[in-house]
C-alpha cells in the first residue's frame, strides 16, 4: 500500500499525465504549456516545501530536567534495499551499519540515554524479504555502549500506527509512565496523533529539522526540491488516511 501511495504522490506524474492530454489535443495552446512550466517550477524548488513545512511541524515538548522511562524512535532508519541487494555477497554484512536520512532518531535516543534523560529505548521491528532492522539497530545500540537490557523491541510492525499499539501494550505491561517519542520533523504531526490515538500522549523530539531561512537557493529547482515536496505530500496523505480510517 505505500509504495502504491509514493507512486501516486510523486509530483511528476501530474506533469506527465498534463502533456499526454496535450498530446492528445495535438495542438497544445501557449497558456497550457506555461501552467506546466508554473507548475514544474513549484513542486521542484525547496520554497513551497519550506513554508509548508514550517506550520505542519509541531513544536518540541521534550523536557531536559525529566528522567523518561522510555524514549519512543520510530522505525525507518535503515537502508534495507542495500542490504538485500547484498544478502548474498561473500562477505558478512553484519558489522556494517548501512542507515539512510532517519539516522538522527536513534543517534539522538542513544545521547538521551547516555545523557541521562532516559532509562530505555523502544522501538519495533520492520522487516522486509527477511532483513530486520532491529537486528541492526541493537547491534548499531551496543557498540555505542548502550547495555541490551536498556533496549526493547516491542515486535514486528509495518507501519507507524502499529508501533503505537505495540508500544500502548509495553505501557500497559511494564507500567511505563514518562516516556518521549524521537521522530523527523516532518513525520511528527502524524506520529503524535497515532501515539495520542492511543492515549499515550507522549512528549516529543523531532530531529531531522528543516533550516527557516529562506536564501536564494531556495528558488533554485532540483532533485531535492522534488524529494522534499514528495516527503511532504507522503506525511499530508498518510495523515488524512489514517484520519479516515480512524487511526487518528
Amino acid at each position: 500500500m505505500q509504495d502504491i501511495v509514493k507512486f501516486f504522490i510523486n509530483p511528476l506524474l501530474p506533469a506527465f499525465l498534463f502533456l499526454f492530454i496535450l498530446l492528445l489535443k495535438k495542438q497544445p495552446g501557449r497558456r497550457h504549456i506555461v501552467l506546466l512550466c508554473l507548475y514544474l517550477y513549484a513542486v521542484s524548488i525547496p520554497l513551497g516545501t519550506k513554508l509548508v513545512a514550517g506550520s505542519w511541524a509541531l513544536d518540541d515538548t521534550f523536557n531536559p530536567d525529566k528522567t523518561y522511562d522510555a524514549v519512543i524512535v520510530l522505525t525507518g532508519m535503515a537502508d534495507a534495499s542495500w542490504y538485500l541487494q547484498r544478502k548474498n555477497d561473500v562477505f558478512p554484512l553484519n558489522c556494517y551499519y548501512r542507515f539512510g536520512n532517519n539516522v538522527e532518531r536513534i543517534i539522538t535516543a542513544a545521547e538521551l540515554l547516555q545523557g541521562g534523560h532516559a532509562q530505555k529505548i523502544f522501538f519495533g521491528d520492520l522487516r522486509e524479504q527477511g532483513f530486520s532492522e532491529a537486528d541492526l539497530v541493537v547491534d548499531f545500540l551496543e557498540k555505542q555502549g548502550i547495555a541490551p537490557e536498556q533496549v526493547v523491541v516491542y515486535g514486528e510492525i509495518c507501519n507507524t500506527y502499529d508501533e503505537a499499539v505495540k508500544f500502548n501494550q509495553c505501557v500497559i505491561k511494564e507500567g511505563l509512565q514518562r516516556f518521549l517519542l524521537v521522530t523527523s520533523q516532518m513525520h511528527m504531526r502524524r506520529a503524535a496523533a497515532a501515539f495520542n490515538k492511543q492515549n499515550l500522549y507522549p512528549d516529543i523530539l523531532s530531529v531531522s529539522k528543516g533550516s527557516e531561512t529562506i536564501g536564494w537557493h531556495d528558488f533554485i529547482p532540483g532533485k531535492n526540491g522534488l524529494s522534499a515536496t514528495q516527503k511532504l505530500l507522503y506525511e499530508i496523505v498518510g495523515y488524512v488516511g489514517y484520519f479516515i480510517t480512524g487511526k487518528l
